[in-house]
């Protein structure tokens, strides 16, 4: 589940290789919602979160 202060306005997933797997943009809050990832194959992936002020937050996922 994602969790923020702020209001979390877009998600993205990355692939070590840069390429965008998962994209949610949403004029709402995404704070709170489940994303499903059991569709990624195992690996190593990058979040990055977008808030409503424009700041940005980069977390790695490990996929086993």
């Amino acid at each position: 589940m994602l969790q923020s202060v702020n209001t979390i306005t877009k998600v993205e997933i990355y692939a070590v290789t840069g390429q965008v797997v998962k994209s949610i943009v949403s004029n709402g809050n995404i704070s709170g919602e489940v994303i499903t990832i059991s569709d990624l194959n195992k690996g190593v992936y990058f979040i990055s979160m977008l808030d409503d002020r424009n700041n940005q937050t980069i977390k790695k996922l490990i996929i086993e």
